[in-house]
């Protein structure tokens, strides 16, 4: 799935699921409606599976599955990790709260979305679709206990 800002398709910004989630309903729609699919399982890898999360627990609860494969479980939470890791591993991560709000306020006014909405883990607390959630322990961009997070 070619998702909005990215890709070839039209749009200037990635919402790491909170606007794909709408991207990936269209194509679901499509699917059952145009060419009468009954089931539908989803796979996604990173944000991919962010998306896929976000999508079956809030728009999607029939969705027959999800395959997670990487996924972050808390946008702020990765860009807090990601801005520690950047400047200084040492340091506790409320240092860079302050950092992160301001990222959150920029995001906000130039794509129109809160990153503090991007929360995977809270979507697969209250999905019913059954998911499998796979993460590498070495992942270097995204943590394994990410994962641990969403199950």
């Amino acid at each position: 799935l070619d998702t909005a800002g990215s890709g070839l398709s039209d749009g200037d910004h990635v919402s790491l699921g909170y606007f794909e989630q709408d991207d990936l309903a269209a194509v679901v729609d499509f699917l059952r409606f145009e060419c009468g699919v009954q089931k539908v399982g989803l796979w996604g890898r990173s944000m991919g599976a962010a998306t896929c999360l976000l999508y079956a627990s809030r728009l999607s609860p029939d969705t027959a599955c999800v395959v997670a494969d990487s996924s972050f479980s808390s946008l702020h939470g990765l860009c807090l990790e990601l801005i520690q890791r950047a400047v200084t591993p040492t340091l506790p991560l409320s240092t860079f709260d302050t950092a992160v709000d301001r990222l959150a306020s920029s995001v906000q006014h130039s794509a129109g979305f809160d990153i503090r909405h991007v929360e995977p883990a809270l979507s697969v607390a209250t999905c019913a679709t059954p998911a499998l959630i796979i993460h590498g322990r070495r992942d270097e961009l995204v943590a394994f206990d990410h994962a641990t997070k969403l199950i």
